[in-house]
């Protein structure tokens, strides 16, 4: 099981695995998301062609799962992220105007900004996080949006429902073209005026814990077989 089809992934799939064996992955193309406090990424980048007929020589299956796994209710992404934070997730009927699969809200025990990124850094086992908007003393109710959590939308119908940190893969878009370079500046724009604690933990490592969690206890309580996890190289 891994997130991202990086060739480090692939090599360690192709050098343990044996005919048969599936690498289950939540996304089909490595996006190279760039790194806060270093190099920005490329984007999507393919699969290179030596490692898929290495996969079809060696008999090795490959499925990924990435929308459903993002808002299913019991094994999505953000649903393994509150229950390592111990959350309650909120009913979507009581909250103002969400409708957003991808976005949990959910109270938690009180804490405050920089206790809650200590949390973080230990659940997700990250040097460091991306960091924009406001601290606070007490924060009790958060939303999670694993992965590309950076939308200004997103993020503003979690503060109209009173959530004071917003906690996703990335808070900034670290692509080098166009594209990521515009959704970077939207964002700074919105996190000089938001109200929320902004935590970004990185992209792979936010989608990696229900992995490690939640598909793992799955695919072994469902099946007689072996579970090997990959985390991403970086």
């Amino acid at each position: 099981m891994a997130v991202f089809p990086t060739d480090y992934v692939l090599e360690r799939f192709l050098e343990e695995g044996n005919e048969g064996d599936l690498l289950f992955m939540h996304h089909p193309l490595l996006m190279e998301c760039g790194d806060p406090k270093g190099k920005w990424g490329q984007g999507f980048l393919p699969i290179k062609e030596k490692y898929i007929l290495q996969v079809k020589k060696k008999k090795l299956s490959i499925y990924t799962c990435h929308i459903p796994m993002d808002c299913h209710k019991k094994l999505g992404t953000n649903v393994a992220i509150a229950s390592a934070l111990k959350a309650e997730i909120f009913e979507r009927e009581i909250l103002n105007e969400i409708k957003n699969d991808f976005l949990l809200v959910c109270n938690i025990d009180k804490t405050n900004t920089d206790e809650l990124v200590s949390t973080l850094k230990g659940i997700f086992e990250v040097p460091y996080i991306d960091f924009e908007g406001k601290k606070f003393n007490e924060i009790q109710r958060i939303a999670i949006v694993a992965g590309c959590g950076d939308k200004v939308d997103w993020m503003k119908e979690a503060e109209r429902n009173g959530v004071q940190a917003y906690i996703t893969g990335e808070v900034h878009c670290h692509i080098d073209n166009d594209y990521g370079k515009q959704r970077y500046k939207e964002m700074i724009e919105y996190a000089s005026k938001t109200s929320m604690s902004l935590i970004g933990v990185s992209h792979s490592a936010s989608e990696y814990l229900v992995h490690k969690t939640l598909m793992k206890d799955w695919f072994e309580n469902n099946f007689d077989i072996k579970t090997v996890l990959i985390p991403q190289e970086k």
